[in-house]
């Protein structure tokens, strides 16, 4: 088995690349807070805006997060009903995961959809942005469709794998692949690999 195959009947690659996408977003919001910094204190001293932080932070921040959201769903980080969800048992907790994670999927791949066509319309139409950095807007929202995109095809291949699991009445395994079991070993070594 070689390709798309191997992705979806062992995601160990997608839960490595969405432990380094999180820490990029982590380092990219910390970063932020320079520039901030920097405007708030020639905003004191000298009276003006130096960076324009508050536009950079906004796209970074918008470049940022989305980076974080395939982690999330690999450590079971993302809202369940667990009242419900631990009040039920094998089949019945695989098929309530099986319809979140494909109600996600589905408006995931909606907004990612939509965040491309954004980009590309921006980038046809040369827009930029209306401050005095006139940044052009193609740039962060490409990034931040790309982060939605790479959300979208992590929600794919794991609601696939879900179901192909729950189907062969591997429910412990399902399970293990939405609330962190999997990807918490693999994120030590990781950590002790860098």
């Amino acid at each position: 088995m070689n390709g798309p195959e191997d992705m979806i009947a062992k995601p160990t690659m997608l839960m490595r690349i969405s432990i380094w996408m999180a820490r990029l977003g982590g380092a990219l919001i910390f970063l932020m807070a320079f520039p901030i910094t920097i405007d708030v204190v020639t905003r004191k001293i000298f009276s003006i805006s130096f960076l324009e932080s508050y536009e950079i932070s906004t796209y970074i921040f918008a470049i940022a997060v989305p980076l974080g959201f395939g982690y999330a769903l690999f450590a079971g980080a993302h809202i369940r009903i667990d009242v419900v969800f631990a009040r039920l048992k094998g089949g019945s907790r695989a098929a309530l995961d099986i319809l979140g994670l494909l109600l996600l999927t589905g408006v995931v791949c909606v907004f990612s959809w939509q965040a491309l066509r954004t980009a590309y319309e921006s980038f046809k139409m040369g827009a930029r942005s209306n401050s005095t950095l006139g940044t052009p807007l193609a740039l962060p929202q490409s990034l931040w469709a790309a982060g939605l995109a790479l959300f979208a095809l992590i929600c794919l291949v794991v609601t696939i794998r879900v179901i192909i699991l729950a189907a062969r009445r591997r429910y412990d395994a399902a399970e293990a692949l939405t609330n962190g079991k999997q990807i918490a070993p693999l994120e030590v070594r990781t950590e002790s690999e860098t």
